[in-house]
């Protein structure tokens, strides 16, 4: 049977809001945790710990932000420069993911908007916030940053026991500073963009730090590359139809808050490969792509919301494979560069800024 008739599946995995009874326990999830991560690049949690109340909120205040008036977002623009961290609103057409995987086409750009959020300790790349439009915002979001960093600290150090590694060897090589807090706006878009292949609400690609936990509202269309049909890394393209090209799977919006966690490139490198980047897209929800083929191509998408954190390693530390994960027999995929490098070098390759 071919690859493509075994549909990779994602779990979902309890965390018991990452309370474990004995270390039995926790190893237990550690090692389901690794496994998901090594077969899709992915996992989907339950009993995260994020109270369901801070998500809703947070998914108030993202309505209200987009909601504003070009010129009150403008205030909380981001910098254009392709050398500091995003900070701030970008606007349409700013960012293009499809520059990172080399996909054709006169339009790269991604049909969304976003904020992305610094931690509060960042005083070198500062988050740049709307000066008096929304009051309450800032520090809700703010309130947001640290819960879901700690729980993403302690999602690696569930991964240092799961790979027998001594304690602090991932967590102490990470500062609430290097990470970034992503609000995303898809705005309607025809959807005959989008089935052409002329536009996309994110191409293809994988995310640049260690893991990226992620909500979605209930409309859907992100969907991640079913590796069972990988076939030597082929060029990656969001609506092509060559049969080397990869599969991909929806992630359906699911009831409860379900968080979709992810591995990104960093905690890639540094496992030199053993846990490989999850790659994914946002395109049609598989709904309304039934619609288009039942009626042709007229209409929009609708509105869709979602909330990634960008978990980094700290600025200053290597990102190329540890000690751990190298041996004779499998020699370091990866070159040394720094966090802040690797970090620079991607963000290059997504935004035009002259």
């Amino acid at each position: 049977m071919s690859p493509s008739s075994h549909p990779m599946h994602v779990p979902t995995l309890d965390c018991n809001n990452l309370q474990f009874h004995d270390d039995g326990h926790e190893a237990e999830f550690a090692a389901q945790l690794i496994d998901s991560f090594k077969r899709t690049g992915f996992v989907k949690l339950r009993n995260h710990g994020i109270p369901d109340d801070m998500i809703q909120n947070l998914f108030r205040w993202m309505r209200e932000f987009f909601a504003l008036a070009p010129e009150d977002k403008q205030e909380a623009h981001h910098p254009p420069s392709r050398n500091t961290p995003q900070r701030g609103w970008s606007k349409y057409g700013d960012e293009s993911t499809g520059y990172l995987q080399g996909v054709k086409g006169v339009e790269r750009a991604d049909v969304k908007e976003h904020f992305d959020v610094g931690d509060v300790t960042d005083t070198l790349f500062p988050t740049r916030w709307p000066t008096s439009s929304l009051p309450g915002f800032q520090p809700f979001v703010e309130s947001y940053y640290t819960v879901i960093y700690t729980f993403s600290v302690r999602i690696m150090a569930i991964l240092e026991k799961g790979f027998s590694l001594p304690r602090g060897a991932f967590t102490n090589r990470i500062k609430p500073d290097a990470s970034d807090l992503r609000l995303a706006h898809y705005p309607p878009v025809p959807a005959s963009l989008i089935t052409q292949g002329k536009a996309a609400r994110i191409w293809p690609h994988t995310d640049f730090g260690l893991i990226t936990p992620l909500f979605q509202d209930g409309v859907g269309g992100l969907e991640i590359e079913n590796r069972a049909k990988r076939q030597d890394h082929p060029s990656l393209q969001a609506n092509g139809k060559n049969a080397d090209e990869p599969d991909f799977l929806p992630v359906e919006p699911e009831p409860g808050n379900v968080m979709i966690l992810n591995v990104s490139d960093t905690l890639e490198r540094w496992t030199n490969g053993e846990l490989p980047a999850g790659v994914h897209r946002v395109v049609l929800p598989s709904t309304f792509n039934q619609d288009v083929n039942n009626h042709g191509e007229s209409g929009l998408l609708p509105d869709r919301y979602s909330t990634a954190f960008f978990f980094k390693a700290a600025r200053g530390e290597d990102v190329s494979p540890m000690d751990a994960f190298v041996t004779e027999e499998k020699k370091a995929k990866f070159p040394p560069m720094t966090s802040a490098e690797y970090q620079r070098f991607r963000t290059q390759t997504m935004y035009s800024y002259e």
